[in-house]
């Protein structure tokens, strides 16, 4: 399993960053309560379609997205869960390479991250500890729910929140904790079932509320 992460100061060409879970990621940017920069990543996962983590977004009034190129595009918040922290933006086409969705349960996987403004997106490797139901509350600590998932540890950062867990057949889960305790530890939720569904993907196709802001 392994992190693509940004470092220094020399902007590295995408045709040289191979890996899957690289050619899919993207650098979220929201405004509205605050502008968030460097607070989530999301990743391609259709043609036009990118999953984020719910709280990365949530109380914006706009949100974009910057690719590997550096490039900023404007995005729509198409689908949007509190209570798995887990949201699905429209982006224009062509920005990245899409994954497929991984059909089974992850072993062995990658995850990607970063910032784009003159960044190096960098790797490292990581692992699926568990298979476990996480019990916590929704992103706005309202009310207890429980987030299907897995538990992972390695080189886990600030701003990882959001980026997709990449296995050997495609993407499993989205990132959406790093333990405060516990170095190099975080928290993925299973991306759900229903995006494995083309038709389903295809109804995404109007922007959503997103909740109040966070804190």
């Amino acid at each position: 399993m392994a992190l693509a992460a940004c470092a220094g100061s020399t902007p590295t060409e995408p045709a040289t960053l191979t890996d899957a879970s690289v050619s899919a990621l993207l650098d979220v940017r929201a405004s509205g309560c605050q502008t968030n920069v460097g607070l989530g990543t999301a990743s391609l996962i259709d043609d036009t379609l990118a999953l984020t983590a719910a709280h990365v977004v949530a109380g914006a009034d706009a949100v974009s997205v910057i690719d590997l190129n550096g490039l900023e595009h404007a995005a729509e918040v198409v689908w949007f869960d509190p209570d798995l922290d887990l949201a699905a933006l429209r982006v224009p086409a062509g920005i990245a390479t899409p994954l497929e969705i991984q059909p089974d349960d992850v072993d062995d996987a990658a995850v990607s991250r970063g910032e784009f403004d003159d960044r190096v997106v960098t790797t490292s490797d990581v692992d699926v500890l568990r298979h476990v139901n996480v019990e916590t509350t929704d992103i706005y600590l309202d009310r207890e729910v429980v987030r299907p998932g897995f538990e992972l540890t390695g080189d886990i950062e600030p701003g990882d929140s959001g980026t997709v867990v990449v296995g050997p057949d495609g993407a499993a889960g989205v990132v959406w904790s790093r333990s405060t305790r516990t170095t190099g530890r975080a928290w993925a939720v299973d991306i759900p079932a229903e995006f494995r569904d083309s038709t389903f993907l295809d109804s995404l196709d109007a922007p959503v509320e997103l909740g109040p802001c966070l804190g």
